[in-house]
């Protein structure tokens, strides 16, 4: 029941703080569109409606981070679609965006794969030690991991930058290596946390 709980209040958080980052974002378009109606041109961050937006994101980033500390990264990193679908519905309401078919089949396949992970993703919390986390960060099979996922890194850079490769699949690949490890370095600093905390 514990563990039922821990993974629901987990979830939770991250749902909650998606929400925030969607109206952050959208709070911050918004106010973009006022201050290019603006007669006199004044920088972003004279408005308030801007600092709200970005108040708004950090509370949501803040519930995201908690989150990996109460659910396993399975069941946190899928409900970021959240954001993107909040983002969507909030633009359509207040900016007066329009939903395409294809807007409308693309969130419907995304909330149908959220569902799909969440549920079925593995709900066992590991036990996790400082030890363990010390012995798991210089096994050999975590450094040929790294070094394999840095050389890949940087020949994506060399390309994006000296080859003029500016391909989505490039970009895309290059946040997802760095995602990644900001996702588990959050996990284990959660960890880490929680065990000093309670232990």
């Amino acid at each position: 029941m514990y563990i039922f709980q821990t993974l629901l209040f987990g979830i939770l958080l991250a749902i909650t703080g998606n929400i925030f980052i969607s109206i952050s974002l959208n709070l911050q378009k918004y106010s973009h569109l006022r201050l290019t109606q603006q007669v006199i041109q004044k920088p972003c961050y004279r408005s308030k409606l801007w600092w709200c937006g970005i108040i708004f994101m950090g509370i949501g980033e803040i519930g995201n981070f908690a989150a990996y500390g109460f659910a396993p990264v399975m069941v946190v990193a899928p409900l970021g679609s959240v954001a993107v679908i909040g983002g969507a519905i909030i633009a359509v309401l207040f900016l007066k965006k329009h939903f395409s078919s294809q807007s409308i089949l693309g969130g419907t396949v995304m909330l149908v794969g959220m569902f799909l992970l969440v549920t079925f993703a593995p709900h066992i919390i590991q036990k996790v030690t400082a030890r363990t986390i010390q012995t798991d960060l210089v096994s050999w099979q975590f450094l040929i991991y790294m070094i394999v996922e840095i050389v890949a890194f940087c020949i994506l850079l060399y390309l994006y930058k000296r080859k003029e490769a500016k391909h989505i699949v490039v970009l895309l690949t290059m946040v997802a290596l760095l995602g990644k490890n900001m996702v588990q370095a959050c996990g284990f600093f959660l960890f880490a946390c929680l065990l000093s905390t309670f232990t």
